[in-house]
């Protein structure tokens, strides 16, 4: 969908008068004031792109703010996501930590998984990727053992499986807000920087999020979130009652996004191994031990 366009009209007042006659000392009229546009108010103006006055997010405008504060700049970026059955106990955890450079070349990726439940690792695991732009390493434990492995640079192109789907972008973002209608639900103020709270107050109605979600259907949506006036959504969280097979779970979400600007993306203490592995020089290099 191409963005809608936004226009600015500007408009001139131009007062002109008219000179009386020479020696005519008749009284005139003093003129009007001319009215002048008052300065906008907190109520009148738009919080951030795509966040109304009345905190309302225009769900589009909205990711394209973000994408655009994220452009060009590192970040860190943490996800989690549980799911419970309705008595409480787990059913599985998802959580993935990435920190990505500002050329997108250099990235850290860690995602781990767990419970009953888990796609990937009832057991408990974890897949570990790191990049420098020029090869690809990672690390694999499932419970205690760990392995290496990765791309060669022979093999390695920056934008390679499984990077790019741990990357940042607003997609994601506009699936969210198209979900529900939403509320301002209060200010926060740091360092002489506004933060808007925003929180639903209903769901649109509109598909897409349980999809997003790896979730058959999603019931009793919430969803609340902190927003910068620039347009990035720093934090949000889901909350809902999600249909996988045939079996409710309570599922929360939570995503958030760090260190706008300022994120470091460090070799990992595996690096070496992880090298040696792929360049042939200990196999697969399989471990007994949860390693670093």
């Amino acid at each position: 969908m191409a963005p809608r366009g936004a226009a600015l009209l500007a408009a001139l007042l131009l007062l002109t008068g008219c000179s009386g006659l020479a020696g005519d000392d008749r009284p005139r009229p003093t003129p009007a004031p001319v009215p002048t546009d008052a300065p906008e108010t907190a109520s009148q103006r738009s919080l951030a792109p795509g966040v109304g006055p009345e905190g309302r997010t225009e769900p589009l405008a909205l990711s394209l703010a973000h994408d655009r504060v994220l452009a060009n700049r590192s970040v860190t970026i943490r996800f989690e996501r549980v799911r419970r059955y309705p008595n409480g106990s787990l059913h599985s955890r998802q959580a993935r930590l990435v920190r990505a450079s500002a050329n997108r070349t250099r990235l850290f990726s860690r995602f781990t998984n767990d419970g009953p439940g888990a796609t990937y690792f009832p057991e408990g695991g974890s897949v570990t990727v790191f990049t420098d732009g020029t090869r690809l390493l990672q690390r694999t434990r499932r419970g205690d053992r760990t392995s290496y492995g990765g791309l060669p640079p022979s093999r390695y192109r920056v934008g390679t499986a499984p990077v790019i789907p741990y990357l940042p972008g607003g997609g994601r973002v506009y699936v969210v807000f198209a979900s529900v209608r939403t509320r301002l639900a209060g200010v926060e103020r740091s360092a002489g920087v506004e933060r808007y709270r925003v929180e639903s107050v209903r769901p649109t109605g509109r598909t897409g999020l349980a999809g997003s979600e790896q979730i058959d259907a999603v019931r009793n949506l919430s969803v609340t979130a902190t927003v910068t006036p620039a347009g990035l959504v720093e934090r949000y969280r889901l909350e809902y009652v999600g249909v996988r097979d045939g079996t409710p779970l309570n599922v929360t979400t939570v995503v958030s996004y760090e260190a706008v600007g300022a994120t470091r993306v460090p070799r990992p203490p595996w690096y070496d191994r992880a090298r040696a592995a792929i360049e042939g020089r200990e196999g697969t290099a399989t471990a007994n031990r949860t390693g670093r």
